[in-house]
């Protein structure tokens, strides 16, 4: 399911945060599995990928990043069946990640 080039080109500025997400009640077992697998396979190896959906920016299935500060509540549904992308061929984006990591 892994593919390689983003599907959309418009991105937000990097926010420090967290996402925080379920599985939503409509997903298949096998289309969770296979996405969890995707990100089982790129989990600690510095690769940056994206998911969801940027053509979903503002609809239910796109995710927020939250505050570090927030309480986690009322997750947002995890975009299952769509796939997980390696950032490789968008290196400004993944920069601009990179330094949003960094503390001030």
């Amino acid at each position: 399911m892994l593919e390689t080039a983003p599907q959309s080109s418009s991105y937000a500025s990097p926010q420090r945060g967290y996402l925080y997400y379920k599985i939503p009640s409509n997903a298949t077992a096998a289309a969770t599995r296979a996405v969890w697998l995707d990100l089982k396979k790129v989990a600690g190896t510095g690769t940056t990928v994206g998911f969801g959906s940027g053509a979903a920016a503002n609809s239910t299935g796109a995710g927020r990043v939250r505050r570090v500060t927030d309480t986690p509540n009322m997750p947002d549904n995890f975009p299952v069946g769509n796939p997980v992308i390696p950032m490789n061929d968008f290196k400004p984006i993944v920069d601009q990640l990179k330094k949003a990591l960094n503390p001030k």
